[in-house]
């Protein structure tokens, strides 16, 4: 943390805060399309099963993806335009190499 603060100030613990903070619409996106289709559908009388509630979640899922996904892009190139201080995979120590490489 030092070594972040030194190099790139205060302000890089924050960089991509905002797109952060959008991304969080994602499942509140995601829950209203799902109780809305949900709701108008046991409205109009339709009795739903697993299938088609998972039908509905997923395409309510891909709604709110396909809608927030260009802030995760914005994200990503604010991150690496930034000149991200991460651990590369030469700079991750070896017993979180075997870690990883176990996954």
């Amino acid at each position: 943390m030092r070594e972040i603060y030194r190099n790139e100030g205060l302000g890089a613990f924050y960089k991509g805060v905002l797109p952060n903070m959008i991304l969080v619409t994602n499942p509140i996106v995601n829950f209203v399309i799902y109780e809305n289709i949900k709701k108008t559908m046991l409205e109009r009388k339709f009795s739903l099963n697993m299938l088609q509630l998972l039908a509905i979640s997923s395409f309510a899922k891909t709604i709110a993806t396909v809608l927030t996904y260009p802030v995760l892009t914005v994200r990503v190139n604010m991150q690496k335009k930034s000149g991200s201080t991460a651990l590369g995979p030469s700079e991750i120590p070896k017993s979180e190499k075997d870690k990883i490489s176990a996954i």
